[in-house]
């Protein structure tokens, strides 16, 4: 989170000169960037790797710190204020529900391809999510 906090305060900057579905578009596919530059870690050399991995978390952290607030604020102003506790609390069970089959999937696919075919499914999975 420390590499996000920076990004997070940009928030509305990026909001006022992007608008909103640009602004949640490009947070997301920001996040779906940061995962799925990460299998170039594999051919790097050891000397660069941390820097890598810190610039790509940097990126996907950031990224994640836009969304959230971005989407949080449109569902907070489209939902009435007497359903936003059943609102939220329905947006965060279905999205967390799916975070311990994506573990199994991935899992399962990291035990039968390896590594790196997994990372790279998974990063298809988000950048696909992300325009969705």
């Amino acid at each position: 989170m420390i590499c996000a906090r920076p990004v997070s305060y940009t928030h509305l900057d990026v909001y006022k000169r992007q608008g909103l579905g640009r602004t949640v578009l490009g947070a997301a596919l920001a996040r779906a960037a940061g995962l799925a530059l990460l299998p170039v870690v594999f051919w790097l050399p050891a000397a660069n790797v941390f820097w890598v991995v810190a610039a790509l978390y940097t990126l996907h952290q950031g990224g994640w710190s836009i969304w959230a607030i971005t989407q949080g604020s449109l569902r907070q102003s489209l939902t009435p204020a007497h359903l936003q506790g059943r609102v939220t609390a329905s947006f965060l069970v279905v999205v967390r529900s799916a975070m311990p089959l994506g573990a199994l999937l991935g899992g399962l696919l990291g035990q039968a391809a390896g590594l790196i075919p997994t990372f790279v499914v998974g990063s298809i999975g988000m950048l696909a999510a992300s325009v969705w």
